[in-house]
């Protein structure tokens, strides 16, 4: 197992070897989201290194439990700026039904104080968030009490993640995630399952910082990768959920609906580390093999830290460097408003392991493949936007996503850029699913904007962000949501301008 068994049992003098609830359960029964925050408090009191905190509360009212574990833990508590060490948080358990990331980072937790590899601590801190959403575990449902992905911007648990990451602002981002290779209702009635071990993913949104997506799919990915089969494991780049044997394959989401290119946003290397669900109906030695299951997702994870590990030096200049850019932003800096998968000249198919649900049996089947991104809509980065409508509600969508603006006590004349809703078209995306396009007409007009109107400067660290959220075209945009939806209205002139450049003061 090689590098895997640099973590080695170190214990204090009269303390017992510490087990996580799964562990001292004979791994008959899934830690409640109660005996996190128990557990979590154990070593706080274990080692002085760790220090527990909540750092949300879920729609039903349980707390988001974290674990801070540092050599300055002080400073990581309070959230002051990443040092010498590099910055790690870890979430698990997003979907309710996908428990083993937060055994295994329970168990992480526990072996970072007992059993670190030599000077890790050294070397690295962390921000341990074992249960990214309780109530689903608790229910055992795959999305949050309120009904929705933990993708979305509004639940409760989802803004305290986003919370922490501004907070925290960590160089490393990894979100644990597991996937059933049985679908019932799909592939599975065409006689497959799909057929892996880990998959790895990385933030892939093309607004990312560039040097970030560099770093982190030309050595990053593969050096994760290759480590995790040298383990053992069948591991390889992610995929997206395969339904039909006669569909294109793509890779994982694009939008910053995602958590993942969320973080990549603030300036993380982000990665998804996803690992099986075992298919139900076979006898296994736990409860739907659940110790299996956590194993391989630990030492999952332990390679991820290790790789991170031996390239912290340039993953924290990177990401370092990304959170300043905005300082000395270009005048001609462009977003990409749309993402999307598309052929890739060089390689038109994929073969893809499946098993044959029948005997067993491994067949290679070839797929069309729509490996390469293509980023759309390019726009130059306006001075600022003006928001004459809506204030209320697009106002705390900007404060959830810790983006500054200032509400105008006076009218203010501007040029700005108005967009006109013609239509809104459906159109279908390359992972199969059905979205929608704005088609935009624009102008440019001599614009009163009137007071209370709100006035959102892009000369803050969120510069890039700001486009993708407010633009109507754009496919991560608030207006994605079904809670905004209603808000681009046919026919009408968009309430949100684009202002090119920085105009005068408010008019007396």
């Amino acid at each position: 197992m090689g590098a895997i068994f640099l973590w080695l049992p170190v214990h204090g003098a009269g303390l017992r070897p510490l087990q996580t609830p799964l562990e001292e359960g004979g791994y008959t029964h899934l830690t409640s989201a109660s005996e996190v925050g128990h557990f979590l408090k154990t070593i706080e009191k274990r080692d002085t290194r760790a220090r527990h905190a909540i750092i949300g509360i879920s729609a039903e009212g349980r707390p988001l439990d974290a674990l801070f574990v540092s050599e300055s833990i002080e400073v990581l508590a309070r959230g002051g700026m990443p040092g010498e060490r590099l910055r790690v948080m870890i979430v698990g358990s997003l979907h309710g039904t996908e428990p083993g990331g937060a055994e295994a980072i329970l168990m992480l937790a526990r072996d970072l104080v007992e059993a670190p590899p030599r000077a890790l601590l050294a070397l690295m801190e962390f921000i341990l968030v074992p249960l990214g959403n309780p109530d689903g575990h608790e229910s055992g449902e795959r999305i949050s009490a309120g009904g929705v992905n933990l993708g979305a911007l509004t639940p409760p648990e989802n803004r305290a993640l986003v919370d922490a990451l501004a907070r925290w602002r960590p160089d490393v981002f990894i979100d644990l995630h597991e996937a059933t290779i049985y679908k019932p209702k799909t592939l599975a009635r065409q006689g497959y399952l799909t057929d892996f071990e880990t998959q790895i993913e990385i933030g892939n949104n093309p607004n990312i910082d560039p040097a970030i997506r560099a770093l982190s799919r030309e050595r990053i990915r593969p050096a994760i990768v290759s480590r995790l089969q040298r383990e053992g494991l069948r591991a390889n780049d992610y995929i997206g959920e395969i339904r039909d044997i006669g569909q294109p394959i793509a890779h994982g989401s694009l939008t910053l609906r995602n958590l993942r290119n969320r973080a990549g946003m603030e300036g993380a290397f982000s990665l998804l580390v996803e690992n099986r669900l075992d298919p139900p109906g076979d006898t296994y030695p736990t409860p739907q093999n659940i110790r299996a299951r956590t194993a391989k997702q630990l030492m999952s994870l332990r390679t991820v830290l290790l790789v991170c590990l031996a390239e912290r030096h340039e993953i924290a200049a990177r990401s370092r460097a990304a959170r300043r850019a905005w300082q000395r932003a270009d005048a001609d800096e462009r977003v990409f408003l749309v993402a999307a998968y598309g052929p890739d000249s060089g390689r038109e198919t994929i073969p893809i392991r499946l098993r044959r649900i029948t005997d067993g049996q491994v067949e290679m089947r070839t797929f069309r493949y729509l490996g390469r991104i293509v980023p759309s809509e390019a726009l130059e980065l306006p001075a600022a936007y003006g928001i004459t409508a809506h204030q209320d509600t697009i106002g705390a969508a900007l404060k959830r996503q810790h983006i500054r603006y200032e509400i105008l006590r006076k009218p203010r004349e501007c040029r700005a850029t108005v967009q006109h809703v013609e239509a809104r078209e459906k159109a279908e995306s390359t992972r199969g699913r059905t979205s929608e396009r704005i088609r935009i007409e624009e102008r440019e007009a001599l614009v009163r904007l009137p007071a209370g109107a709100l006035w959102v400067s892009l000369r803050q660290p969120a510069r890039r962000l700001i486009p993708l959220l407010l633009e109507p075209r754009s496919n991560s945009s608030l207006y994605e949501h079904r809670d905004h939806a209603s808000l681009v209205v046919p026919g009408q002139d968009f309430f949100v301008l684009r202002i090119p450049q920085e105009c005068g003061g408010e008019l007396r």
